[in-house]
């Protein structure tokens, strides 16, 4: 790979992780402002929401050549909605649980996206395409390539490691509410808050940020009923039962 794109790249990268990172930040100052609890939100244990960095990036490559202020407003509001509402149909598809939930604010689209958030992202479009990238990537543009090069690609390596971890965490994990369509409750399993909570650091961590989970179980395997209502039995049990019933030889 040429050393210019390799050199992008990296600033674009480091980029995305700025960005994620300012979300992660916005993200704990609501649920505050809420809750009136410092809680580490997010998918990943990292100090970091991809979503954030995603819709970043995506706005300053597609608006940065826009000169008007309301057209930016409203092309991020509208493109920050699709982005969310897609995140969020596609991780209750994943991970069978829904991550956050509008349900209780005013004009929200299926509980996914609500007014309020999107008119928010509209103006942090605003913001980014109009300033805070355009300082960024001239402050990013300015260092030692090296530099660029080697810290993006430590930060890539911790995190695809984040990843990693996180995913295997959520595998164990299912929502304790009866419905997905509702977002975490106070309510939490005793078996994750004995074990997960005193064993894992990082559990515990996921845990506070979403409180709604519980290890997920295995469901014991039911026979199914014909239509006649006789128990259907597989081909081994079959061959078990018959080798049980064999008559035994008698001792001469």
């Amino acid at each position: 790979m040429p050393q210019q794109i390799l050199y992008t790249i990296s600033v674009w990268f480091l980029v995305f992780i700025i960005y994620s990172f300012l979300g992660w930040i916005i993200e704990i100052i609501s649920v505050f402002i809420k809750t009136h609890r410092l809680t580490n939100r997010g998918f990943l244990v990292g100090p970091v929401v991809p979503i954030y960095g995603t819709g970043a990036i995506l706005v300053t490559i597609i608006l940065r050549h826009i000169d008007d202020a309301l057209a930016i407003f409203i092309i991020s509001m509208i493109g920050a909605g699709i982005l969310e509402y897609v995140t969020s149909f596609l991780m209750e598809k994943l991970f069978g649980a829904r991550w956050w939930d509008y349900s209780k604010e005013p004009f929200n689209l299926n509980g996914r996206i609500c007014l309020q958030g999107i008119l928010m992202f509209g103006v942090l479009g605003v913001v980014i395409s109009r300033v805070s990238s355009l300082f960024l990537l001239d402050a990013l543009f300015h260092l030692d390539r090296s530099l660029v090069c080697y810290t993006a690609a430590v930060l890539f390596i911790i995190f695809l490691s984040d990843i990693v971890i996180s995913l295997r965490l959520i595998s164990h994990f299912r929502r304790v509410a009866k419905s997905v369509r509702y977002d975490a409750t106070d309510e939490i399993s005793r078996y994750i808050r004995e074990t997960i909570m005193t064993h894992s650091k990082l559990g515990k961590r996921l845990v506070k940020a979403f409180p709604n989970l519980e290890v997920k179980k295995p469901q014991p395997r039911t026979r199914r009923k014909t239509q006649s209502g006789r128990t259907k039995t597989t081909k081994k049990q079959s061959a078990t039962t018959a080798r049980t019933k064999r008559p035994q030889k008698s001792k001469k």
